[in-house]
């Protein structure tokens, strides 16, 4: 039974890889880490190719709870008017504590 999707560490890929390398074959390496085969064959090519075992690729993902216009707006609202200030982050803080 494989485990629930989730990302590997940098340990963990670094250990695939190292295992790969020791010449164990994919089919030894998934039964020893409870990992799928396509996620060991896709670590074990990428580090073929580029040499690094990390993956600190951009992923898709829960956007920030702050765009960059309601920074802008926070840090004007602060320097110009506290109570303005203090007013637009309680109700932001409000709205972020449901989620």
């Amino acid at each position: 039974m494989m485990t629930a999707r989730r990302e590997l560490t940098d340990f963990e890929r670094g250990m695939l890889v190292g295992a790969r390398r020791m010449d164990h074959a994919i089919s030894e390496i998934v039964r020893e880490f409870n990992i799928p085969r396509s996620t060991v064959s896709r670590v074990c090519r990428e580090y073929e190719i580029s040499g690094i075992t990390s993956h600190h690729g951009q992923r898709s993902g829960r956007q920030p709870a702050l765009n960059d216009r309601d920074r802008r707006r926070l840090q004007r609202d602060q320097k110009t008017d506290s109570n303005a200030f203090t007013d637009r982050t309680t109700s932001l803080a409000a709205t972020l504590v449901g989620t």
